[in-house]
């Protein structure tokens, strides 16, 4: 019995809430930019010392798809219009880019297809990036009130009985002063 066989294949978890979805599509071939927002852009490039292997190979030829989990691309994050950082194309892994170990954006690479005439040719050949991103160096916009159990919410003093827990009763507490005055 081959090993392959009898793996369980499960489906891709559902994306992650906060990312928005980016297509880039290769229409002119690589390198291939896609702005995320006024001050951040991804490129697609390939190493140029690999071209040679390409250059001469059928443009409808499959180079890569999501299959691989790992492809000979990187993805290059432009901060400002500078080139901050470089990460490999790979499926799935959520990878964190910005300047100098400062994260500015998270993207996790969902699905591709590259064609061999997308490489040494002017694009047009179908050849896409899947990807999910968002913003990770700005505050969020609301936040989600703190929940505890109902057993260390009364402990505390808010079971709504009115009574006061163990934190405002220690020296120090909470309640101190309104119960027993000033020192």
């Amino acid at each position: 019995m081959m090993l392959a066989a009898s793996l369980l294949c499960l489906p891709d978890p559902a994306p992650p809430t906060g990312f928005a979805s980016l297509r880039m599509v290769l229409d002119r071939g690589l390198p291939a930019r896609a702005a995320l927002d006024a001050t951040s852009v991804l490129v697609l490039t390939f190493p140029t010392g690999e071209l040679a292997r390409w250059k001469h190979a059928d443009p409808a030829q499959l180079l890569t798809d999501e299959t691989d989990e790992v492809a000979p691309f990187r993805l290059v994050y432009l901060g400002s219009g500078l080139p901050t950082m470089a990460v490999p194309l790979v499926r799935g892994g959520r990878q964190l880019l910005g300047y100098a170990g400062r994260a500015e954006v998270e993207i996790m690479v969902i699905a591709w297809r590259v064609l061999v005439g997308d490489l040494v040719g002017p694009g047009r050949r179908g050849g896409f990036v899947s990807l999910l991103w968002r913003r990770v160096d700005r505050g969020a916009a609301a936040f989600a009130a703190p929940t505890a159990r109902p057993e260390i919410l009364a402990r505390l003093g808010d079971d709504g009985s009115g009574s006061r827990g163990i934190a405002d009763l220690a020296p120090g507490g909470m309640d101190w002063e309104r119960r027993h005055g000033s020192r």
